[in-house]
């Protein structure tokens, strides 16, 4: 995000942390609160329902559905939890260098 600000903050992006910290606090939420914890499963399956008919369209092997599906899934995630790790780190080192 600070080497490329201008591509960086766009909302394709910004996506994945929306979606990692959106799960944590319906999350949290639903520890506590059983209209959020019904809201968050509802959030999840039409996520994952969107996800497996979009995976489904393409293939129909089953087990490559699933297994796409659960890709997507992580991807978002590690994604998101990575460009905020990216955000508050005070100097990027790389360990290719």
């Amino acid at each position: 995000a600070r080497i490329y600000p201008q591509t960086s903050l766009r909302l394709t992006y910004l996506a994945p942390s929306a979606f990692l910290l959106g799960n944590v606090a319906l999350l949290a939420g639903a520890l506590v609160n059983a209209r959020v914890a019904m809201l968050w499963a509802a959030l999840i399956a039409l996520y994952l329902g969107l996800a497996l008919i979009d995976v489904g369209a393409r293939t129909r092997h089953p087990g490559l559905v699933v297994m796409t599906v659960a890709t997507i899934v992580l991807s978002h995630l590690t994604y998101g939890a990575m460009f905020l790790r990216g955000l508050v780190t005070p100097k990027l080192n790389s360990a290719l260098r």
